[in-house]
């Protein structure tokens, strides 16, 4: 795998005096299917977005009810567990974010940037780096920039 989850972001997440723990990894296509892999090797617990969702939904359900509310919710159930190397590795929530209209993906990433304060475990979200219409605005991508929760840095991300 050419990319590998940066080690000094991962540090920060982990560290429990954080305020809100919640980074980004920008993943180049080619190497999302080893973002499993990735996470065991660096030792901290995968969180699959797709496998939370479908765990969810009541027997014989024929349809997915997904609003904004919904994503949050299923992210802060990871968060508000301890997990191991405190923090997870987030992973399918491009496929959660892509049934949500764009008002809606704007406010799940600022509620992901400010909002998960005080959480028992950090969380690295996955996401695919060419996947321009589901990741944050270029505007609050340098938010993320600015507190240092994003990787690799912005020049990658446009």
């Amino acid at each position: 795998m050419a990319s590998t989850i940066p080690l000094s972001l991962l540090e920060r997440l982990r560290d429990p005096t954080l305020h809100v723990r919640t980074g980004l990894w920008l993943v180049p296509p080619a190497d999302l299917a080893d973002v499993p892999n990735e996470a065991a090797r660096v030792g901290i617990d995968l969180a699959d977005m797709r496998h939370a969702l479908l765990a969810k939904l009541p027997p014989n359900a024929h349809f997915v009810a997904l609003d904004t509310n919904r994503v949050l919710e299923l992210l802060d159930q990871v968060a508000s567990h301890p997990r191991a190397g405190g923090c997870a590795l987030v992973w399918n929530v491009d496929l959660l974010l892509a049934r949500l209209p764009v008002a809606g993906r704007a406010d799940v990433w600022s509620f992901i940037l400010n909002g998960f304060s005080h959480r028992r475990s950090g969380l690295l979200l996955a996401m695919p780096a060419t996947a321009h219409a589901l990741l944050p605005t270029t505007t609050a991508i340098e938010n993320w920039r600015r507190t240092a929760r994003v990787y690799p840095l912005p020049e990658f991300y446009t």
